[in-house]
């Protein structure tokens, strides 16, 4: 198990000592890249809540260009759900293949969103 509590917390690695805690993990969010995908129920959820989630996202898979929101990502389910989440908020939102999927396991869909509203940001 890792030990959360020490400052070597650099690796990518993530151990579970609760099975069933990364059972419902991977039973509710997908295994693997390209089977990420948010749990049941996450329409349901409050505008900031979605605002927070697409926050997440754009820092870490995320990118603002030219007045637009890009997010890439290895999972369809995931760009689908991305997009459902901006026009929920009132948003315009368009997945793509990437162009360059074939050459990249880290690239194969991009949505481009344009929001009415800001999203907070975790980025210092």
């Amino acid at each position: 198990l890792r030990d959360w509590s020490s400052d070597v917390c650099s690796s990518d690695l993530i151990s579970f000592g609760d099975v069933s805690l990364a059972t419902r993990l991977w039973a509710d969010c997908g295994i693997g890249a390209k089977n990420k995908e948010l749990p049941p129920g996450f329409l349901g959820q409050s505008d900031d809540w979605i605002k927070q989630v697409l926050a997440g996202l754009l820092d870490g898979d995320g990118t603002i260009a030219d007045s637009r929101i890009a997010f890439d990502t290895t999972s369809w389910a995931l760009a689908c759900q991305i997009m459902v989440m901006i026009r929920k908020l009132g948003g315009v939102a368009a997945g793509y293949d990437t162009p360059w999927r074939e050459h990249s396991a880290n690239q194969g869909y991009r949505v481009y969103a344009w929001l009415p509203c800001d999203l907070p940001s975790y980025k210092k």
